[in-house]
């Protein structure tokens, strides 16, 4: 076997990658003026603290970064697909993991079937990140669920630089 390491995936969700790529814009005026939607290779570049940052992922990246940002100050919401946490370790670990987070005050919604959109509101938060409004369909659910936060991490997995 070769290791020629990975770069984090990119969700297929309408929206996604025009937003990204205004958040690496190194033209842009200023970090804050930029929609924050980072990978666990960017979320260190953050400046301020986003007041509510949606987490889409819920293997271990995602999680990690979720309780950190959440012990500093940021709602946060994990989303994912399998309708649990760390889908690829043991279901009873993790629930400790899962309630533990949710009494730190993680939120969780792990049974999205669709992630239909993301867009920018127009609106500019007083930390001077832009609003996002990200447009899902859960499992059992007849209406989307809507969620609005100034900041985005994606962990939903890596590819292989080959």
């Amino acid at each position: 076997a070769i290791a020629t390491g990975g770069y984090p995936v990119l969700l297929p969700m309408p929206g996604l990658q025009e937003i990204y790529k205004k958040a690496q814009d190194s033209g842009a005026v200023t970090n804050e003026s930029r929609p924050q939607v980072m990978t666990n290779e960017t979320v260190f570049n953050l400046t301020k603290r986003p007041e509510n940052m949606v987490v889409i992922g819920a293997g271990v990246i995602g999680l990690e970064l979720a309780q950190a940002l959440q012990r500093l100050g940021v709602g946060v919401t994990v989303l994912g697909r399998s309708g649990r946490v760390l889908p690829k370790e043991d279901e009873d670990m993790g629930l400790v993991v899962k309630n533990q987070m949710i009494q730190d005050g993680v939120d969780f919604r792990l049974t999205v079937q669709d992630y239909k959109k993301i867009e920018l509101t127009g609106k500019v938060l007083e930390n001077g990140y832009p609003e996002m409004k990200l447009t899902l369909q859960e499992k059992g659910n007849y209406e989307p669920t809507v969620l609005y936060c100034d900041a985005v991490l994606i962990a939903a997995g890596r590819a292989p630089n080959v």
